[in-house]
């Protein structure tokens, strides 16, 4: 991993501003640092990280889950399948927090407690599947998702949070991180991200960063980039 900081005042910073004119925190303040305080105020202790610091602690990842259910019975001897689908659909909403599409389950599953089946489907256009579990023999099942996923606003709320922990004074940032269009992040394990952190008064003020997630949707801060 590359061990970086913000770039020294007089580097250029993207959008054509050199780093210190001005910052986060007001004119003529260091890029990272709001304006000096009133003569005399003393701001609440704030642990300092450093820009670079390991995995963010707190990234909400939506892992695994069981939804019960009931399939209809296509004569006595196998599910329906239109209904499975439709079951696993509706689970879905449940289970990732987000519609899936596309989703199709085989047909001729034949009924027999215990026994399982897998469904696949897509969110946003990322493949994943769901483990289907026959509970008896009348059609109740339990529905489980086989893949990890990571909202990807949580993955932003997080930055945001190492960013803020890194500067010298208190500082309010805010992060997008360009995925794909992608709202949630599917088995991110390895992904990396290009995010843009940027001053909450003044989006201008800002600086990229480069993000990987680990296999728990765990965000580590890569390194800054020039632009």
């Amino acid at each position: 991993m590359t061990r970086s900081t913000f770039p020294p005042a007089g580097t250029q910073q993207p959008y054509g501003q050199p780093y210190g004119q001005p910052g986060f925190g007001g004119p003529g303040a260091p890029f990272g640092q709001p304006a000096p305080p009133p003569f005399g105020y003393q701001y609440p202790p704030r642990k300092k990280t450093g820009l670079v610091v390991g995995s963010i602690v707190g990234a909400v990842v939506l892992v695994g889950g069981l939804v019960v259910g009931a399939i209809l019975l296509f004569g006595t001897k196998t599910l329906d399948k239109g209904d499975a689908e439709r079951q696993v659909s509706a689970a879905a909403g449940q289970l990732v927090g987000a519609p899936a599409e596309d989703v199709s389950c085989p047909a001729d599953v034949e009924v027999r407690a215990g026994s399982t089946f897998r469904c696949t489907a897509a969110l946003e256009g990322q493949p994943i599947t769901f483990t289907v579990t026959q509970k008896d023999e009348k059609g109740n099942v339990g529905i489980s998702a086989d893949n990890t996923f990571v909202p990807l606003p949580a993955v932003e709320e997080d930055v945001s949070s190492q960013v803020e922990a890194s500067a010298d004074e208190p500082v309010d940032v805010t992060t997008t991180c360009a995925a794909d269009g992608h709202t949630v992040l599917v088995d991110p394990a390895g992904t990396e991200l290009t995010c843009t952190v940027a001053a909450a008064d003044d989006s201008s003020r800002s600086v990229q960063v480069r993000v990987s997630l680990g296999e728990d949707g765990s965000a580590t801060l890569e390194e800054v980039l020039d632009s």
